[in-house]
């Protein structure tokens, strides 16, 4: 019979009968996603590279030569440090800044152009798998604009 869920079953506590609690995994973006401190500086490096673009497309190949890694080795220790690939991650903070655009009354179109997706298709059907609605029904329930003024000149 497995041990139920959270008990250690290997290590020191092994036996003891020691339950881990593990916060429930987010979906998306964590709320206070931080570089570890004992992570290499390179890989924070990365970390670093990934925030601080949501509005560009960003490649394996340019982080890996900006930080001098392989882009395997990269993304192997990436994963094992934060949890996801690099470029997975990278997409969940577009998807992110799409979601803050489209509740300030952006059309998708343009956050679509914006973002660096490659249509307003690619953006849909990637913003319905995060957040089970598309992008106009979304900006729709979640703007302070009221429906039909979006986009309308005053």
């Amino acid at each position: 019979m497995p041990a139920p869920a959270g008990t250690v079953t290997s290590g020191p506590q092994a036996g003891t009968g020691m339950t881990l609690k593990r916060p429930p995994r987010p979906s998306f973006v964590p709320s206070t996603f931080t570089p570890e401190t004992r992570c290499p500086r390179w890989l924070r490096q990365v970390l670093r590279l990934i925030i601080e673009s949501p509005h560009t497309v960003v490649h394996l190949d340019d982080l890996s030569a900006a930080v001098g890694r392989s882009k395997y080795f990269l993304v192997r220790e990436f994963t094992r440090v934060y949890g996801c690939s690099p470029i997975r991650l990278h997409r969940a903070f577009r998807l992110e800044e799409a979601a803050r655009r489209l509740s300030g009354g952006a059309s998708a179109s343009a956050v679509a152009a914006d973002l660096g997706f490659a249509d307003q298709s690619h953006l849909s059907r990637l913003f319905s798998a995060t957040f089970s609605e598309p992008p106009a029904t979304y900006s729709r329930t979640h703007s302070g604009v009221p429906s039909g003024t979006a986009g309308a000149a005053h």
